[in-house]
């Protein structure tokens, strides 16, 4: 059911029946097709970083373009000649949360474009964007009397929490010089990052930053708030040293610890955990800074599994900011981390 309800929404932001370019657009807008040399000379890069989204672009788009970071249009610019739009559509948690649902919606929806009418269609297929499967859909418009034909170029990709629609409406007369010269480009240079956000302990004391796609579970085991997605699961721990006999050979701070101090705590850190974890392996802890907060790194390996923890010691409490992932996906998810640990807040 929920597939049906998202390949309507989708074909809404792919429509058949669209207008051409304003005439006060054609007023008050130069045409691209009589300015393609300075298009060519002049690029910039489209940045939202709310949306994690970039592109090449012309400058005169960036200078012309209109943003509505509020709305699901979150850029649009207007030429006589051409339009472009980008939509981000929020996709409900129940939604693309496995490639295997995103090919199913991408062929659900490249089907029911192949059985519209109302215009010519030239291509409908699933390619890749972004190292993304993505839909490319063109159209050719037939336009009211006197007015010109123009052709609609769509592009449609998801991510685990949005469906991203990269949409052109050009004169059909200059749709193949305006492609080659400049929009082929743009597209090539799409870049979709990792949009994030802030999770914390209910007591808002102690937070970090992790993929919007993570699902806080909330309190669990040992945990004031865990969370996972596809990649991993995190959480933080707090506790208190003088009410859990577990802790209790921590210092009362990690702050300027003789080399003599660190080595004995790093033998009682290993201990505990092979104690805990039988099959621990490749133990490591590293006393470092996070943040300007004396911290110990503490990471192991566990069968097909890699842990890491950051530990800290404040206010009496052991505090462990905690990542486990499949040892597989280290090298992807290290500058995943790396953002994380570097937002961690009390």
């Amino acid at each position: 059911m929920f597939k049906r309800i998202l390949v309507a929404a989708m074909l809404a932001f792919i429509p058949l029946n669209v207008s051409s370019p304003t005439e006060a657009a054609v007023q008050t807008e130069m045409s691209v097709a009589n300015n393609q040399v300075s298009v060519q000379q002049s690029k910039q890069l489209f940045n939202d970083e709310k949306n994690a989204i970039s592109m090449l672009m012309p400058a005169g788009f960036l200078t012309k373009g209109e943003y509505t970071p509020d709305n699901e249009k979150i850029f649009q610019v207007n030429y006589s000649n051409v339009q472009m739009f980008i939509y981000v559509t929020p996709i409900d948690k129940s939604g693309p949360n496995s490639a295997k649902f995103i090919d199913e919606v991408l062929a659900e929806l490249k089907k029911e474009i192949a059985t519209e009418k109302d215009a010519e269609l030239i291509e409908n297929k699933i390619i890749k964007l972004d190292g993304r499967k993505t839909l490319h859909v063109v159209r050719k418009i037939n336009a009211q009397p006197k007015a010109p034909d123009f052709i609609m170029d769509n592009y449609t990709l998801f991510t685990a929490n949005d469906m991203i629609d990269i949409r052109f409406t050009v004169e059909a007369d200059v749709y193949e010089k305006f492609k080659a010269s400049t929009m082929n480009e743009m597209i090539a240079s799409i870049n979709i990052g990792t949009k994030w956000k802030r999770f914390a302990t209910p007591d808002n004391r102690y937070s970090y930053e992790l993929p919007e796609d993570v699902y806080n579970a909330g309190a669990a085991f040992d945990h004031q708030m865990l969370g996972s997605n596809d990649d991993m699961m995190t959480g933080i721990m707090v506790q208190k040293i003088a009410d859990n006999p577990k802790y209790s050979y921590y210092p009362q701070s990690l702050a300027n610890l003789s080399a003599a101090e660190q080595a004995d705590l790093d033998k009682k850190i290993i201990k505990q955990l092979k104690s805990e974890v039988r099959t621990a392996r490749n133990i490591k802890n590293e006393f470092t800074v996070v943040n300007n907060l004396p911290c110990i790194k503490s990471s192991f390996d566990d069968v097909t599994s890699h842990s890491i923890a950051y530990i800290f010691i404040q206010d009496g409490n052991y505090i462990s900011y905690d990542y486990i992932f499949n040892a597989k996906l280290a090298s992807k998810l290290a500058p995943v981390l790396e953002r994380s640990v570097n937002s961690i807040k009390f």
